[in-house]
């Protein structure tokens, strides 16, 4: 298991074509590979640092070792539950929405966790640090697609851009582009 310290860094799955899907982004204080040290499994994803990045390594035995003898051992398995359930979700989106509700729903999500108290027809400033890229194999979808879409966010009045970053969100308006589908 993996704590990251300071950075960020990205879990990915390569298929043997070569394609590639994000399936999230850690950032400190965040952990990944949890679900290996409880069932001793193989790992699904590829973690790819970043920027620069400061990662501790946890061994499987002293985890487990930890878990038996520590109530830090739930907070940890509460980590797992809601990494297994943040999957699950996007595994969800994937088949459910199309891409232009999966990203609505990306960067709903996005402010929920940095200003859950605000109003939603307020714009909530967000920070994705995330190319259109990342953020477009994150979502399942293309640069050229999020790109197109960022625009119509953009027009429709639920984002707010500075140069090519989004720098604010109104959940009210993407919550509209969700329910569409």
């Amino acid at each position: 298991m993996f704590v990251v310290a300071r950075g960020s860094v990205a879990l990915v799955v390569i298929a043997a074509s070569g394609n590639e899907i994000v399936l999230d982004v850690v950032r400190a204080p965040g952990s990944f590979g949890e679900m290996a040290v409880v069932d001793g499994g193989q790992r699904i994803a590829t973690a790819q640092v970043r920027e620069a990045t400061v990662v501790v390594e946890l061994a499987r035995a002293d985890v487990l070792a930890l878990v038996e003898r520590n109530p830090v051992g739930l907070a940890m398995l509460g980590a797992l539950a809601q990494t297994v359930r943040r999957v699950d979700n996007m595994a969800a989106d994937l088949v459910l929405l199309d891409l232009r509700a999966r990203v609505a729903k990306y960067l709903q999500r996005s402010a929920d966790s940095r200003e859950p108290a605000l109003p939603a027809d307020a714009f909530v400033p967000v920070d994705l640090r995330l190319s259109q890229s990342e953020i477009a194999k994150l979502v399942g979808g293309s640069r050229q697609q999020l790109n197109r879409i960022i625009g119509e966010l953009t027009e429709a009045g639920a984002i707010v851009r500075r140069g090519s970053s989004i720098v604010a969100v109104r959940r009210d308006l993407l919550t509209r582009w969700i329910d569409e589908v």
